[in-house]
């Protein structure tokens, strides 16, 4: 059988946030090319990162980049005998629903899937009547099994609609052996692409993303990870994961590696051998780097790790803790030990690693007081070190505790959640502890009080200028300055 599979267009502001490197995609893809079958993947997105449409909706105004719905439905092989679409963010709701309508349209006898994010969080709302089935959680073994022939009722994670009814044959099947995929197939990918521009806006590396690890054991309220990506930690082995990066270094000729992992240092012995193998590589000669986005969890730390890093390749640690007060700690369900966060900042200043905090403001039961408590504790990680702040919006995505706690009790602003785009600015909550321009100055306040003034312009800048000057400023200033502020003299 052949398949396509599609990416479609993305959400965002004026400035193209970020790139996706569809890891997603290209591990259903591996899985179904195993298994005998051929696939096609367009990137919307990767194939015109350029290509903005201003889009008005019920209650602001955002820009949908990539190619229009039109030139994806023309460049969909005619002999495709299934289509799979996947919607990594429930801000791509109204995108799914335009595009699977534009697909079903011209290919109407053709299946349709969806899969990701909002699909697995919602999934009888992602079953539009344009759209055939709904794969939820991790879909390599659903898809490649529907591919196989094997009736839809009896593949789990599948929901469909049938005499009208909604029909859900039960909870997916995760695989608890992540080593049994097989790589992503990157080659099916615009890597290229992909390569020159990091999923976070690196310049001058060539990047890519990798997990050596799925699932979350951890219960934070705010966050939809679950019905994606399981309850259970299932690590992969690090001789598959160096492995991994020994392809993306030969054929790709990788330089820097974003592991993508929620957790990916529960293990500390597993994580360790990983980053020995870094240092190995780095002893022959390959100027690798490598950074975790996602986060990394403090209690799973300790100094030898930290030391680790820097012959490893690591350039920065970012730690969620999200809260400075034990009290809202406890209200967003974050299992997390401050003395912990304390002790892991110090040893980074040791060892000349740079960290990234990441704090919420605008948490339900969040009093200025609270606030006031937990902006206090982060200008303390400050003067034990800590390097920058990134302040986020609590947002009451659909699928999390925070989104039902929010609808039992009327904190919605905007209810008709189909309607919203979560964007960096959004506030979607009004609670009897604040107002929704209360929680933006709170988060102003703290970026303003907590962050080099160097980041403060940086990130004006960046709002200013045209994306492709800006990133160019940015390429000279990592090459000549570096990315820890300080000139590089060559001698």
């Amino acid at each position: 059988m052949h398949l396509t599979l599609i990416n479609g267009p993305w959400f965002f502001g004026k400035r193209l946030e970020f790139l996706s490197q569809n890891l997603g995609l290209a591990y259903l893809a591996a899985c179904l090319r195993e298994a005998g079958h051929e696939v096609t993947i367009l990137d919307a997105v990767a194939e015109a990162p350029t290509k903005r449409i201003r889009v008005p909706l019920k209650y602001q105004t955002v820009y949908r980049w990539g190619l229009d719905y039109l030139e994806i439905v023309q460049r969909i092989p005619a002999h495709t005998k299934a289509i799979g679409i996947t919607v990594p963010f429930t801000n791509n709701r109204i995108i799914a629903q335009e595009l699977s309508s534009a697909i079903k349209n011209r290919f109407p006898d053709i299946p349709l899937l969806l899969g990701g994010v909002f699909p697995s969080t919602q999934p009888a709302d992602a079953l539009f009547p344009t759209v055939d089935y709904v794969i939820r959680g991790e879909g390599e073994h659903a898809i490649v099994a529907f591919a196989d022939g094997v009736f839809p009722e009896k593949i789990p994670g599948f929901v469909f609609r049938r005499d009208g009814e909604i029909v859900e044959t039960g909870p997916v099947a995760f695989e608890r052996n992540p080593d049994r995929f097989p790589f992503p197939a990157r080659d099916l990918l615009p890597m290229e692409t992909y390569v020159r521009h990091s999923p976070r806006g690196l310049i001058g590396r060539r990047s890519a993303s990798l997990i050596s690890s799925r699932g979350c054991p951890f219960q934070c309220n705010y966050c939809s990870v679950h019905p994606v990506a399981g309850r259970l930690w299932r690590p992969r082995t690090p001789e598959r994961v160096l492995e991994e990066i020994d392809q993306l270094i030969e054929r790709w000729q990788i330089n820097h590696l974003e592991f993508e992992d929620d957790n990916m240092t529960i293990d500390p012995d597993r994580v360790k051998t990983i980053l020995n193998g870094l240092i190995e590589r780095k002893k022959k000669g390959i100027p690798l780097t490598w950074e975790n986005p996602n986060g990394i969890r403090t209690e799973t730390l300790d100094e030898e790790f930290v030391a680790m890093c820097p012959p490893s390749g690591n350039r920065t640690l970012y730690l969620p803790v999200e809260h400075g007060s034990r009290e809202m700690l406890k209200k967003m369900n974050k299992a997390l030990n401050l003395e912990a966060v304390e002790r892991v900042i110090g040893w980074c200043g040791k060892h000349g690693v740079r960290t990234v905090i990441f704090f919420i403001v605008g948490y339900p039961g969040e009093t200025d007081a609270l606030w006031r408590e937990g902006w206090e504790y982060a200008r303390k990680l400050r003067r034990l070190g800590a390097t920058r702040f990134e302040v986020f919006i609590a947002k009451p995505y659909p699928g999390t505790r925070m989104y039902e706690e929010c609808r039992a009790r009327n904190y919605l602003i905007h209810p008709d959640v189909e309607n919203v785009v979560y964007d960096m600015d959004f506030a979607g909550v009004r609670t009897p502890e604040f107002t929704e321009w209360e929680v933006l100055r709170r988060r102003r306040v703290m970026k303003w009080d907590l962050n080099p003034k160097s980041a403060t312009l940086k990130s004006a800048i960046s709002g200013i200028l045209p994306a492709c000057l800006f990133r160019r400023l940015k390429a000279i200033q990592e090459h000549w300055i570096g990315p820890k502020g300080k000139l590089k003299i060559k001698n």
